[in-house]
């Protein structure tokens, strides 16, 4: 991960949940959707960030152990 994102992504991924809620109260579905983007891009990176331990990621032997 980059220096950009010094405290994972969480901090986007509570921004976008934000931005979720606040487009389902505007009843605007071209943002709701564009939020649920974000939010799996996000959440995506979080995901792949954590399956990685000194460096090897182990996102796919996760995926395996989940259709157990």
């Amino acid at each position: 991960m980059s220096n950009k994102y010094p405290n994972g992504y969480w901090p986007k991924i509570d921004y976008w949940l934000t931005k979720l809620s606040q487009y389902r109260v505007e009843q605007n579905p071209i943002k709701i959707n564009l939020a649920l983007t974000k939010l799996q891009y996000f959440m995506g990176r979080e995901m792949n960030k954590s399956n990685t331990i000194a460096g090897v990621d182990f996102t796919q032997q996760l995926l395996e152990l989940d259709e157990l």
